[in-house]
């Protein structure tokens, strides 16, 4: 496979070029920073896949009713109470 080297600022200005030369020459491209490599961009048919990726479930959360004795109206009500009584 055929390898490209361009820096960062070259990488960032013709990022739409990189991944066309990826996509359609099968081109593998490597970006620099400070002359040192830092990534590479690989044709997905290349790359091997992380099979904990693909297992992965987010979190999730129980959303349910709250464990309480009183109800919504004897809440509103106490709320109306003090709000228009006390004066």
């Amino acid at each position: 496979m055929q390898t490209k080297v361009y820096s960062a600022f070259q990488a960032r200005n013709n990022f739409g070029e990189l991944l066309n030369l990826v996509y359609y020459q099968n081109i593998e491209v490597v970006i620099e920073k400070m002359n040192k490599p830092v990534a590479r961009i690989i044709p997905i048919q290349k790359a091997k896949v992380n099979k904990q990726l693909i297992k992965f479930n987010p979190p999730t959360f129980k959303m349910g009713k709250i464990n309480s004795s009183l109800h919504r109206s004897e809440i509103y009500d106490d709320y109306l109470d003090k709000k228009f009584l006390a004066k």
